[in-house]
């Protein structure tokens, strides 16, 4: 395996997230190549996350507040297992929606993207050809032969609960273990417990998405090419043009793919992603004359009243009040 370990040294490393808005520190060294949280509804959007992570495999319970869409694109040498535990309102991952027997794989572009008005969920993340290797052994093939399933993946309720019960377990006994983040148990023990509930998982699942999900596909094809087009504009303006040409379709092509995979317009979508940025600003900065000012910039305002105001309709507390509490 040529991919670089998740934990060094062959130890166990345990990380915990409980502050204001942490999703980019929490996927800091795991095989990410992008993620990012948007709060498309109103009030204080808080993240949680409980992470151990091996040199293969990394178990995770992430929890987050409000209604926000997530994007996570995986490293190529990887793969990850979603498994959710309680959500609020109508929660969807890929387009499918979610229920109480399913569970779900990437995409064919080994990403996830998440809707739901807040969410509870348990994550693995494991080497792709340490799994491919594992389910050939034990279907008696060869690794070539093994093509990994995409989406949703169903199984009885009851088994499902199990395996999320079992998971929960290992991640509780890390965490009651570990005092100073790293733990005693070797990584391949590690390794091995969750890479088995996994196989497990997939095994005893199965799958519907990959014909019905082509349309959602292209989809979210056509906003990838949107957000590399937003990420590249120096302030995040862009017009309605930019982004078509970026994706190379029509207006109703991309109002089309933006409510598939985000259930919001582009451009309203893109303007809560300006917000974010300067929601971030004021929680990464020191509490100094000026932050604000360049938080209101960075989304796009160039008057400060007028972003006071629409950061309070969106957060829930004013600009100042945020920043006061990232310094204490």
């Amino acid at each position: 395996m040529n991919s670089a370990p998740l934990s060094p040294g062959g130890q166990v490393r345990y990380r915990e997230y409980k502050k204001l808005f942490e999703a980019k520190a929490a996927a800091s060294g795991l095989p990410v190549e992008e993620h990012c949280l948007t709060q498309v509804g109103s009030g204080v959007l808080e993240y949680y996350a409980d992470i151990i992570a091996a040199s293969e495999v990394a178990l995770m319970r992430l929890r987050s507040t409000t209604l926000s869409v997530g994007v996570t694109v995986l490293d190529p040498s990887y793969t990850c297992f979603i498994f959710p535990i309680r959500w609020g309102g109508e929660y969807r991952i890929n387009g499918e929606l979610v229920n109480s027997s399913a569970f779900f794989l990437p995409s064919s572009l080994n990403a996830f993207d998440q809707r739901s008005d807040g969410r509870d969920m348990l994550a693995i993340i494991l080497n792709r050809g340490q799994f491919v290797e594992t389910v050939a052994a034990l279907r008696g093939i060869g690794p070539e032969d093994v093509t990994v399933r995409e989406g949703a993946q169903t199984m009885a309720a009851e088994s499902l609960a199990k395996v999320r019960r079992r998971l929960n377990a290992v991640l509780e006994n890390y965490r009651r273990e570990d005092s100073r983040r790293t733990c005693a148990v070797s990584a391949e023990e590690l390794g091995k417990q969750v890479i088995e509930m996994a196989t497990d998982a997939y095994l005893f699942s199965a799958s519907e998405s990959e014909a019905k999900n082509h349309g959602f596909l292209q989809s979210q094809r056509i906003v990838r090419k949107a957000e590399e087009r937003f990420e590249a504009a120096e302030d995040g303006r862009i017009s309605l043009a930019d982004l078509c040409a970026a994706a190379g379709v029509s207006k109703s092509s991309l109002y089309k793919a933006f409510d598939s995979v985000c259930g919001e317009p582009p451009i309203s979508y893109f303007y809560k992603r300006r917000m974010m940025k300067s929601r971030l600003i004021l929680i990464e900065s020191p509490y100094e004359r000026g932050t604000i000012k360049r938080a209101a910039l960075g989304a796009g305002f160039t008057e400060l009243g007028r972003f006071s105001v629409e950061y309070r309709r969106m957060f829930g507390e004013s600009p100042s009040v945020t920043l006061t509490k990232s310094s204490l």
